[in-house]
């Protein structure tokens, strides 16, 4: 029987008797279900999903969740509580009317949403879970700004239209639409008289600074414009962009030493540091920026071309050689890379200097290695087996001229043997003797 599809029956009981006429006498009962606990509080949605401003305060309704259960009072009661996934006490729900509040401002910035896990339950042991997706929708609640008041750059005379000069950054602790900035410029030039948008233009996206004219240090070799940062929200900053314009590239860049040695540990991962190059230019403005490269492209390795980090483009597997003992051992194994110092401009004074990484951790190298060794044992094999296929003739050759050479020799003692033994019996006829030699 189930109480919740028939609480309780309606039953008329008959009894009669066998005479003739026969009688009969009936009654009226009913029977009641009693109720036990025996079904789970269910949710009306599997998930819930909502989106909240990141500016709602604390005490907003975010959502009310419903659960039911179909058992009789007082095992119908549900109560709800957080389960998991507020571990920053950020939501409160009310245990009887299933609302969810925010308990404290959310920040889009530092968590974009969150997963809270919502139980109802009967009290008595039954309870069901379901998952609320928050949504936390960003609001242009902070203003972008420049780390520096003046951005000092310099540009070199005689150089294209174009050419690079400095690269504008704000920061904008808003993420998405409000963390995107443009930018402009807003003032003329003072020192010069000449407006900054005649000499410069900005990219309004990226903020690199670029030069609009080819710059004559003996007419002018400075210049002074403010830049603009706009958000998304009308949100802007300022900062002021002093340009120098410099003479031509006299220095080489110099780096602290002409080979630099590192190593490879075992189990490292890609893009995990290795060491650390470093070259200075005494130059200045942007022939002293240093920036570093590699020449020649390396399946393992790549720098940073900026800090002048060099770190691996792959995993560096292990490789290892059983020796005696069952121990591990390794024979030591390098590669030698070209690095290059320079700065960001294509007519750039350039010095290289040494790379050594020991890779005997790794398998770097080893196919390329294995090739190479397999063609040496094949060439080798083959050298040997023409020397011996060599040998061979010779040999059947330097026989086969002794053996012809002796056959000539028994063939020529034969054929005058014969002669001699027809000339004998040719005169013994006329009483004259013959003295014959035998030969050898």
């Amino acid at each position: 029987m189930d109480f919740e599809a028939t609480p309780l029956y309606n039953l008329t009981v008959v009894v009669s008797d066998r005479g003739v006429p026969q009688r009969s006498s009936s009654v009226a009962a009913v029977i009641t279900i009693g109720d036990v606990n025996d079904n789970p509080p269910v949710f009306g949605r599997a998930e819930y999903a909502v989106s909240l401003s990141e500016a709602a305060a604390a005490g907003t309704e975010i959502l009310r969740l419903t659960a039911s259960d179909p058992d009789s009072a007082p095992n119908a009661e549900v109560q709800y509580s957080i389960s998991s996934g507020d571990e920053m006490d950020l939501f409160t729900v009310d245990q009887w009317t299933g609302a969810l509040r925010l308990q404290r401002p959310l920040d889009h910035e530092h968590q974009s949403s969150h997963v809270v896990i919502v139980q109802a339950s009967d009290g008595h042991g039954h309870f069901a879970l379901a998952p609320v997706n928050v949504e936390v929708k960003d609001v242009n609640d902070n203003r972008p700004f420049f780390p520096i008041e003046t951005l000092t750059a310099s540009v070199r005379e005689n150089q294209p239209v174009n050419s690079a000069v400095t690269i504008l950054h704000a920061i904008d602790h808003d993420t998405g639409m409000y963390g995107q900035l443009t930018y402009c410029i807003v003032e003329r030039g003072q020192e010069s008289g000449v407006m900054g948008r005649e000499a410069f233009t900005i990219d309004q996206t990226s903020g690199e600074v670029k030069a609009k004219m080819t710059f004559d240090f003996e007419k002018v070799n400075s210049f002074n414009f403010v830049a603009l940062a706009v958000d998304a929200g009308n949100h802007s900053a300022t900062v002021t962009v002093q340009v120098y314009v410099t003479g031509e590239d006299e220095y080489d860049p110099l780096f602290i030493s002409l080979e630099f040695t590192f190593q490879v540990p075992e189990g490292a991962k890609r893009g995990q540091s290795i060491g650390q190059v470093q070259a200075n230019d005494e130059d200045g403005g942007v022939d002293g920026i240093v920036l570093y490269s590699l020449p020649y492209t390396s399946p393992y390795f790549e720098v940073n071309k900026t800090t002048g980090v060099v770190f691996l483009k792959m995993d560096a597997s292990s490789s290892r050689s059983s020796g005696k003992g069952g121990r591990s051992k390794r024979e030591t194994r390098t590669m030698t890379l070209d690095i290059q110092a320079h700065s960001p401009l294509d007519t750039s004074r350039v010095t290289t200097a040494k790379l050594i990484i020991d890779v005997t951790n790794t398998s770097f190298g080893l196919v390329t290695d294995l090739n190479v060794l397999l063609i040496s044992i094949i060439t080798v094999s083959l050298g040997v087996i023409a020397l011996l296929v060599v040998m061979a003739v010779v040999i059947f050759l330097v026989k086969s001229k002794r053996r012809r050479k002796h056959k000539g020799q028994d063939n020529r003692a034969m054929n005058l043997e014969t002669a001699l033994q027809k000339l004998d019996e040719s005169k013994s006829g006329g009483s004259e003797r013959v003295y014959r030699q035998a030969l050898p």
